[in-house]
This record gives structure tokens, sequence and C-alpha cells, in this order.
């Protein structure tokens, strides 16, 4: 289907331990990243493990049919490794994958690589002043550093319904997608009515027997320039050959959408004809549904920007043919054969299509395995008590020489992949300071990480549409269980760019404490003292 990376052989399951200066949990964009800049800076002890087979993350486990980037192609890659030969406006998975793949061979993560590794927990050893992490097939890997790069989006949510476990026919959740399995004629049932299901229903509609889509909330799809276009020749050789245009267009188009939505997040009142103007256009794109009952059920009561943004020309024209329905009536359970539903219908189907995303900063899923600091302080515990708080998105008081892509506060405005650059650009930046002091250890300042805190939830209460607009109404995953909004930094890249700069130089490194432990014990050395005892 795609190129793939050279890969190396998985390791042999075993209880032996196996060691690295860095441990990178992860091979999507993040870890990625992360193992080309460790690389950059003189880091070449480190391994990477990822619990599939291949590199990629959410882009290798999500391949639902109609996948695509919902941000302009231009801008989904690294600043350092611009992607040529985009076919379209709008890349495919297909393509994003094999994006992925050919970079993280090009830039010599092969060796690195360690596939079929699922981590089932990550303990900090004060002792020796290093993490032991443990995996599914019974390894163990002991490390001074780990950064953590499992994302945003990589724990399925699955509904839970009542009766949802005695279904009988084909239990689908979008990032499990059954490629195998032939869906033409069926009744399908699709739950969930955000982004994935805004690229997915459009698909199922063309092979479906009868598509039923359940909604509990609308959502804003605005109209999408070029979708189901490539670009012309000329304008593939202008991208690909003419130096300096496509940094150009990027420059331009991912500017003016990270501006949008900075100052939607931080400076709402600023921009809000624009969302109003916007609003115009999505309505105009509902007036495609013939049918008045629904298109009025498919407008939102909320306002734009208040949930993720969606875009397609296909949806809302979707709901116009015959074996398509709109369900509004809340589900109240499922049985062996179909969903019943608030009215007291019963709906028949085949299968059930779970579009319910993921849980970003859901109780069990940031990060993906229980994670052990000082004094045995787990993360997602402290997280649920005291609420997500930490250091610029990447490091959390308490858990020292531990790294998060995308922790609290650590995404911003702008594309997904110039946040991960910075995220891990910072991360990198901090182990260079550690090895140029002489030091083994960092550690999140917890002055540092109130201050972060407190100054996050106060500019977004003070700016941001998710507070000073009309959200109640939205069921938003921007705002967490707490009632704060750990995904959104209130900042946009163009700032954390220059920032990231300062970090680069060495400046700005209050946020941390830097020191060297009292009994350094160097990973390989610590295995070695183990192994003389044993033999005594």
């Amino acid at each position: 289907m795609t190129t793939t990376a050279t890969k190396v052989k998985d390791e042999p399951a075993s209880t032996a331990e196996t060691w690295s200066e860095i441990l990178v949990v992860g091979a999507g964009f993040s870890g990625i990243c992360a193992g080309i800049k460790l690389l950059e800076a003189g880091f070449s002890d480190f391994v990477i493990v990822e619990r599939a087979d291949d590199v990629g993350g959410t882009w290798r486990q999500n391949h639902y049919p109609g996948l695509e980037v919902d941000v302009p192609s231009i801008g989904y890659s690294y600043s350092f490794e611009h992607r040529v030969g985009w076919k379209g406006p709008w890349a495919p998975q297909p393509d994003v994958l094999k994006y992925a793949q050919n970079t993280a061979r090009k830039y010599g993560l092969t060796s690195h690589l360690r596939y079929n590794k699922t981590v089932v927990e990550a303990r900090f050893d004060d002792a020796d002043n290093v993490w032991t992490t443990c995996f599914a097939d019974g390894s163990v890997h002991r490390s001074r550093y780990v950064i953590s790069g499992t994302g945003l989006t990589s724990t399925a949510n699955w509904p839970k319904f009542e009766g949802i476990e005695t279904f009988r026919g084909e239990l689908v959740h979008t990032t499990e997608w059954p490629d195998d399995y032939d869906m033409s004629g069926k009744r399908i049932a699709i739950i969930g009515t955000g982004a994935t299901c805004i690229q997915l229903a459009p698909e199922l509609a063309k092979v479906a027997g009868k598509l039923s889509v359940f909604q509990r909330t609308p959502i804003w799809v605005s109209p999408k320039p070029g979708e189901d276009h490539e670009y012309s020749k000329p304008v593939r050789f202008l991208l690909d050959r003419v130096p300096g245009v496509q940094l150009t267009i990027r420059l331009i188009v991912m500017g003016l959408y990270a501006m949008l939505f900075h100052r939607a997040f931080t400076h709402y009142w600023q921009i809000k004809p624009v969302i109003h103007h916007l609003e115009k256009l999505g309505k105009a794109n509902i007036a495609k549904v013939d049918n008045p009952e629904w298109r009025a059920a498919l407008t939102p009561d909320y306002e734009l920007g208040c949930k993720r943004p969606a875009w397609s020309n296909s949806y809302y024209p979707m709901f116009n043919r015959d074996n398509v329905e709109l369900v509004t009536s809340s589900i109240t359970k499922i049985t062996e054969h179909g969903i019943v539903t608030a009215d007291g219908v019963e709906h028949p189907i085949d299968v059930l299509i779970c579009a319910t995303g993921q849980q970003p900063f859901g109780k069990d899923t940031m990060p993906t395995f229980p994670t052990h600091g000082l004094d045995g302080k787990e993360l997602r515990h402290f997280w649920d008590v005291n609420r997500h708080q930490g250091v610029k998105g990447i490091a959390v008081n308490g858990f020292p020489n531990f790294f998060l892509v995308f922790g609290p506060h650590g995404s911003f405005a702008g594309s997904i992949i110039a946040m991960i650059e910075i995220e891990v650009t910072n991360i990198v930046t901090a182990l260079k300071v550690v090895r140029e002091r002489g030091a083994n250890r960092i550690e999140a300042d917890p002055e540092a990480q109130r201050k972060d805190f407190e100054k996050n939830n106060r500019l977004a209460r003070k700016g941001s549409i998710l507070f000073q607009g009309n959200c109640a109404t939205a069921n938003t995953y921007y705002i967490d269980r707490h009632g704060d909004t750990p995904m959104a930094r209130q900042t946009n890249q163009w700032l954390e760019w220059w920032r990231m700069k300062r970090l680069a130089k060495g400046d700005n490194m209050s946020a941390f404490n830097i020191t060297k432990h009292s009994s350094p014990v160097p990973p390989r050395a610590a295995r070695d003292r183990r192994t003389r005892v044993k033999v005594a």
C-alpha cells in the first residue's frame, strides 16, 4: 500500500532488561520528530518503542474510508522536511502515512525503533535516578530519561451504552477499521458526528443499504475549498520545483489559520464578527439539505469555534440520498440486533460504527500508561486530584527526567506538526542544557508550574470563546472534566517559535530545576553493578 521504513526485528519477549540513556514512547509524528532532534543534538543512545508494527501513530492506526487531513496539506509537514508531491490541498491518509515512514527512514531512525512494545508502566527509581519501563511482553527497559510521545488521540473512546456488549452484528470503532469487512448493502448505524463522521459517513452512504446517522450534538461544517481536487501539473511544478514558493504559501496559509484560531482562544471579542461571517457560510452549507426538519436539527445552537472545526462539501448533500437518515432521538440502549432510542423506536442494524473519537486528557489516557514519579506519585491520579498542570506542556513537578509531548497546555493555535516540532525542540533543548551543565536530573519547578497553570486558566476564562462565547451546548472536548482547557495554551505558533529560540539559546530555563544527583548511576553502570552482585 505504501512504502514502509525498513524495520528492526522485534525483540523476543523476555524478562531481560535493556538499556539506553533516553527512551521515547510512541513512533508517531511526535516520536519521529523526537528521534530526529535527538540525533541532531548529538544524542545517539536512545530507543523509540512503538506498540504497533510500524511508524505513523494516528495515521497508521486510523485508515477508515475518506480519512484525510483537515488542515491544508502544505502545512502538514516538518519545517526541516517539506513534503514534495502532495497531490492536492487535502492529503489523504496513505500519503500522510507514507510521509511519516519515509521521514523516519531518511533521518536514520531505523536502528532506534522497536516495534510491538506496549508500555504497561513506567516508574522512577530515585536511588539510581533512572526510569524503569515495563512492557506487556514481560520485558523491562531502564533509562535516564523518558519522552512520552503517545499523543492526544491514541486511545479509542468507546461509548458506554447499555447493552453494547450484547450486539451480535459487526461492532466497529473507527480507530480499528476492518479493511476486510464488506459493508455493501448493510444497514449501518454511525454514532458520533464529529470530524471523523464528517469524512466517513459520505463514503459509507455510497455502499450502505441504509445509513442511520445518530446525532447527539450537531457540528459546524464549513465548505471545503478544493475537496476532491488534485493540483494541476503547473501548480505541482511551482510547489515542488521553484525555490521558496511552497514555503511562502505555507507561511501565509498557516499564518492565517493560526491567527484566526489564536484569536478565538485568546481575544474572542476581536474576531466575533469574523466568526459570525463564517457561521453564515456554515448555514449556507447546511442549506444543501432538502429536509427542513433535518436542516434545523443539523444547525448548531452554539458558536463556531467551540468544537474542533470541520470541513466538507459532501456531508450535508449526503442527507438527500434515499438510503440515509438522521436520528436525533437519544440512544437509550443497544440490543442484539439494533439501537433503541428515547422515542421507543428500535432501529434494526447490521453494523454499528462508533465514530466517537479519542479521549484527549481523559482520566486514563494521558499518558497511556501508569507513570509513577517521586514517592510513588502516579501522574494520572495527580492530575485527577490537582487538575492538569505542568510547565511549557512538557514537564510536571514530581516526575524528574520525564517529558511529554502535548502535556497540559502544550497545544496552541496552528499546525499540529508545528506544535509537535516546537514541543520536541524544547524537550531536546532542556536535555542539552542538562548535559552542558554536567547535571543528570531535570524537573519542573513547582512555583513555575503553579504560575503557568494559573496564567493559562486565567487567560482562557478572560478571552477564550470557550468561556466568553456561546459554548454551553457544544459538548466540547476542549474543556476537561475539571472545567479547564488543558489542550489549549493561550498563544500561537509564531510566539511559541520565538520562545523556543530563546530556550535554545539557554535563556528562560528558570521553569526547571536542573541538578546533579548525589549518587549518579548511569543506566548501563547500574546494570553492571547488579550483575556483579548476582554473580557474587
